[in-house]
């Protein structure tokens, strides 16, 4: 069950602030084929292993980044705002290298990802 803490950051400030890390850090040729761009949604996204903050994924009609605001106010409501902006844009230069290695046809990022879940799930 997530623990609940208040918010240090609201939802629109969350997604001016990711969409300033985009427009301000991001090289352009990184975001070359996200066509669908780089979302945000109020929700908190759980899987079998944990809380996901963001999500690069693919389907029929494009590509795109989801950053899961109500992850970050699960993990990080209460601390500062310096915290949520560091993670913010960690995850999306995380995302985006999923975005790039698929592109590229190389899916090193999501092997690691996939061997270190497995490692907890052998711990558990």
């Amino acid at each position: 069950m997530s623990r609940k803490r208040e918010a240090s950051m609201d939802i629109d400030t969350f997604t001016e602030f990711a969409q300033r890390v985009v427009e301000t850090e991001i090289p352009e040729a990184l975001l070359k084929d996200l066509n669908l761009g780089i979302l945000v949604l109020e929700e908190e996204r759980r899987k079998d292993d944990g809380v996901i903050l963001g999500e690069y994924s693919v389907s029929n009609v494009g590509r795109k980044v989801v950053l899961y605001y109500g992850s970050f106010a699960s993990i990080y409501g209460g601390r500062s705002r310096k915290a949520w902006e560091e993670q913010i844009r960690r995850t999306i230069k995380h995302e985006l290298q999923h975005h790039v290695e698929h592109l590229a046809g190389d899916r090193t990022l999501a092997r690691q990802e996939e061997k270190q879940r497995r490692r907890r799930r052998q711990r558990e």
